[in-house]
C-alpha cells in the first residue's frame, strides 16, 4: 500500500515530506515549522524518521504487527495479552529484531542519500504500550496483580530506553546531535495521581534521567492533577497539556521547562472572542509558550488556522 511505502522506503518519505512542506509552507507562510531549510539542495527536516511505523516500534517488540491503512497512521492488530504471555520476560535484544533491522538498513539508505538522519521515533510511554498489551485489564491489572504491574512496566521502560540509545546513536553517526527523549503518557488521564506515582513516575524518571535533554507528553489532558507528582522528576525541559490546564500552577513548579499547550481542531471552531481569550490567558501565564495543534485534516480551515498564528505572534516570544 501506498502508506506502506511511506514507512518502508525512505526515499518515497522524503519526496512526501517535501511536497507536503512546500504545500504547507504556502498555505501557512508564517508558521515556523512549515519553513523550508536547505543545505546543499537537501531540505534538512525532510530526511526524518518522525512518523515511521506510527506509534508502533515498541509494541512490534512485544508481537503488535502494525496494520497499514491508506490514509492514517498504522493501527495495530487488536491482540490481548495473557498475563502468563508477559510474565517473566528476558531483556529483548533489540539488534535481533527485524523491524530494529528495516530501521537501521533504511538510515543506512538516508544518511547516502541526504546526510544527517533528523526527527523522532515516537517509541510512545510505559502505560500506553502496557495499555496496547493488556488492553482495559491494565486499569484492573494495578488492584489485582502489582507485582506483574511492576514486572511489565520495569521491562517496557528498558525496551523503550535501549531502543531509543540505539536509534540516536545512529542518528548521531550520520552527524545529527541528538541525545532525548519524551516518554508520552497519552492515556493518563485514566489513571489517577496516586496511581501514576506508584506505577508509573519510576519509569518516567528513569527514562527522562537517562537522557540529556528529555520532556514529558501528557496529551491534550488536565496536566494540573499531576503536576506535583511530575515535578518529582529531575530536568524536565519540556512539558506538554491541554488548554484547560491550571497553567498559572504550571508555570509556579516549572518554571524553567519549555511548555506547549495542544489546542484540538475543534478549538477552531470555537468563537474567536473565546479563543483571544484562552490565547491570552495561556500568554499571560507562562510566556514564553508553544502553542501545538495535531491532527489537522481538510476540515481545518487554513483561513482561521492563519488568522491564529497571527494572533499567537502578536504575544511576543510564543508561537505556534
Amino acid at each position: 500500500s501506498v502508506s506502506a511505502k511511506w514507512h518502508n522506503d525512505p526515499i518515497y518519505r522524503y519526496n512526501t515530506n517535501l511536497s507536503i512542506k512546500k504545500k504547507l509552507n504556502a498555505l501557512c507562510p508564517n508558521i515556523e515549522s512549515f519553513k523550508l531549510e536547505y543545505i546543499d539542495g537537501i531540505e534538512t527536516n525532510c530526511n526524518s524518521i518522525s512518523g515511521v511505523y506510527g506509534i508502533l516500534f515498541v509494541p512490534n517488540l512485544y508481537g503488535i504487527n502494525p496494520i497499514y491503512n491508506e490514509m492514517n497512521w498504522p493501527e495495530e492488530e487488536n491482540k490481548l495479552f495473557k498475563i502468563e504471555e508477559l510474565t517473566n520476560l528476558k531483556e529483548f535484544k533489540i539488534e535481533n529484531f527485524p523491524i530494529y533491522i528495516d530501521l537501521m538498513n533504511q538510515m543506512d539508505v538516508m544518511e547516502k542519500e541526504f546526510g544527517a538522519i533528523k526527527g523522532h521515533l515516537n517509541l510512545q510511554g510505559v502505560l500506553n504500550i502496557a495499555f496496547k498489551l493488556r488492553k482495559e485489564e491494565i486499569f484492573m491489572d494495578f488492584y489485582d496483580d502489582e507485582e506483574f504491574c511492576n514486572e511489565l512496566f520495569e521491562h517496557i521502560a528498558k525496551s523503550i530506553l535501549n531502543s531509543q540509545k540505539l536509534i540516536q546513536n545512529r542518528q548521531r553517526k550520520s552527524g545529527y546531535d541528538v541525545d532525548m527523549i519524551v516518554p508520552a503518557d497519552c492515556v493518563v488521564n485514566m489513571v489517577s495521581p496516586d496511581i501514576y506515582e506508584k506505577f508509573l513516575l519510576p519509569w518516567d524518571k528513569l527514562l527522562i534521567e537517562s537522557f540529556k535533554s528529555s520532556g514529558l507528553h501528557t496529551c491534550n489532558w488536565n496536566v494540573t492533577p499531576y503536576l506535583e507528582k511530575i515535578k518529582q522528576i529531575n530536568r524536565i525541559g519540556y512539558l506538554d497539556m491541554g488548554e484547560m490546564s491550571d497553567t498559572k500552577k504550571v508555570q509556579m513548579l516549572f518554571p524553567e521547562t519549555r511548555k506547549s499547550v495542544l489546542l484540538s481542531p475543534m478549538f477552531l471552531k470555537t468563537k474567536w472572542d473565546n479563543q483571544k481569550m484562552v490565547i491570552d490567558r495561556i500568554a499571560e501565564d507562562m510566556s514564553p509558550v508553544d502553542f501545538t495543534m495535531g491532527s489537522i485534516d481538510e476540515t481545518v480551515s487554513i483561513k482561521d488556522l492563519n488568522h491564529l498564528n497571527e494572533y499567537i505572534l502578536n504575544h511576543k516570544e510564543n508561537s505556534f
